[in-house]
């Protein structure tokens, strides 16, 4: 059966799935988080550091920021920005040169 769910739930699919339910309870509200923003939303996930560190700062005051730096976490993201802390791991030129 597709989409089943075994129980109990790992936490860190209950991590995951407290994120999700923050988020739709956004949505009933008619609200949205800055990375849903149809204008801005490719900052999260950009290549640039100046980007992400941009889309860190926006970040700031959203509803579900724990929620998304805990599911991050939790799911190990090792590129973009969840819940304001940029994750990615890649080697900066500064850091590759030496």
């Amino acid at each position: 059966m597709t989409g089943s769910v075994t129980w109990p739930l790992t936490k860190g699919e209950r991590e995951r799935d407290q994120l999700t339910h923050a988020l739709l309870d956004l949505v009933e509200r008619g609200l949205r988080t800055k990375c849903q923003g149809p204008s801005v939303d490719y900052l999260w996930l950009s290549e640039d550091q100046e980007e992400r560190d941009l889309a860190s700062r926006l970040c700031e005051g959203c509803p579900v920021l724990r929620a998304c730096f805990t599911s991050a976490t939790k799911s190990g993201a090792t590129f973009g920005v969840f819940g304001g802390h940029d994750f990615t791991t890649m080697a900066r030129p500064e850091e590759s040169d030496h």
